[in-house]
């Protein structure tokens, strides 16, 4: 009994000493995960982790008490970024508001830290998400950094191309916001960039593609007030398309660049009362879309190509004098609009674009003096709509 209690006192002991060491324990696995965690951020190995993986080891660097601020910041950062590449914004949302918290004061965050790609995936998930002042500060700083990397260490091709991301970038912060003219400077500045790049570090197919992406921005800008300027950069950026297409060879890619210019062209030609010239950009254009289609194969993105199309040969029919041929092509686009939400099932944008459809529909019966099957259309399209404001 005296040798039993004496091994019962013993382990006790032994065990109050191991509680007793646990926070100090606790606290040097802490530090030492933080420091591998530092290793790891500044080689990007943790870039390299399985998705699952990646978020896991985010997290439970997130838990630790004494983790650095900017390397919180970096952290929140892949994770955010982790979640909305992947599409799962509901996850992302709470990191985003998160980080938002973190950012300094200035809003900018190291170009070194933070890849400058993944800092524009952040700025598009803080304005999609309603968190337009952090979008703004954000890629002001992105701007102004990428500008310093550029002065310090000087020009390079690729230096160039993340300088005219963020220019863009920036320009669709302040268009969402309705500061158009400000985000036109930033437009044009990022044409300005994307073309010295393609000057001064010669031609590819990557960088053709985003010099006629940049022309498109600027153009959309200009589309309302000033359609003649619209016109002759759709129409640069379109011959820039079938250039890429010429040189480099047919792709379902290429092909779907070339016919949305050409329908950019209409659409400009239309709203300067040319619609005979509009027309016949738009049935080429339809003519791409299909054959795509056909070849290829069908995605969310092709069949959403061919109901714009045909929604864009219809209005120059209608525009025409030809009403009937015009309400055979929307209700032709109407069905696949519908054939897209059974599908690939009801999300905010397909639901939209039937509602839209209907009313395209709707509006050429009621010019037909259909009153009734317009009226049913119209109605059908008001339902959708007061849908999707309770639901989204």
């Amino acid at each position: 009994n005296i040798l039993c209690g004496f091994r019962h006192r013993v382990f006790y002991d032994l065990a109050r000493e191991r509680v007793d060491m646990l926070p100090a324990l606790q606290k040097s696995l802490s530090d030492a995960l933080i420091e591998v965690s530092e290793k790891w951020l500044k080689t990007d190995r943790v870039l390299t982790l399985p998705g699952l993986e990646r978020e896991f080891f985010c997290t439970l660097l997130l838990s630790q008490l004494g983790l650095p601020p900017l390397l919180r910041v970096h952290v929140l950062a892949i994770l955010v970024c982790l979640y909305a590449q992947i599409g799962f914004f509901a996850k992302a949302r709470p990191f985003a508001e998160y980080l938002e918290n973190f950012l300094p004061d200035d809003g900018g965050i190291s170009i070194e830290l933070v890849p400058t790609l993944n800092q524009v995936t952040i700025i598009e998930l803080f304005l999609s998400l309603g968190r337009s002042h952090a979008a703004e500060r954000l890629a002001r700083a992105l701007n102004q950094n990428l500008l310093l990397d550029i002065a310090d260490h000087g020009e390079t091709a690729e230096r160039l191309h993340e300088l005219s991301i963020a220019q863009q970038s920036a320009g669709d912060v302040l268009r969402a916001l309705d500061r158009t003219q400000e985000a036109l400077e930033l437009y044009r500045a990022a044409l300005a960039t994307y073309e010295r790049n393609l000057k001064d570090f010669g031609k590819n197919e990557a960088r053709l593609f985003d010099l006629s992406v940049s022309q498109e921005r600027v153009a959309e800008i200009l589309f309302e007030d000033k359609p003649q300027d619209a016109l002759a950069l759709y129409r640069t950026s379109l011959a820039t398309r079938e250039n890429i297409l010429i040189e480099f060879g047919e792709t379902a890619h290429r092909l779907s660049g070339v016919a949305i210019s050409q329908e950019n062209v209409g659409s400009t030609l239309f709203k300067l009362g040319q619609p005979q010239e509009a027309l016949q950009l738009y049935r080429t254009a339809l003519a791409t879309h299909e054959c795509i289609l056909h070849e290829f194969g069908e995605t969310i993105s092709r069949l959403c190509n061919v109901s714009r199309s045909q929604d864009h040969v219809a209005d120059a029919l209608f525009a025409l004098g030809q009403p009937q041929e015009a309400l055979q092509l929307y209700r032709t686009a109407l069905a696949t609009h519908e054939r897209i939400l059974r599908q690939f099932g009801e999300a905010e944008s397909r639901l939209c674009k039937v509602s839209a459809s209907q009313f395209r529909v709707g509006d050429v019966l009621f010019s037909l003096k259909q009153w009734q099957e317009a009226l049913a259309l119209y109605r059908a399209a008001l339902t959708i709509y007061e849908r999707i404001l309770l639901e989204f």
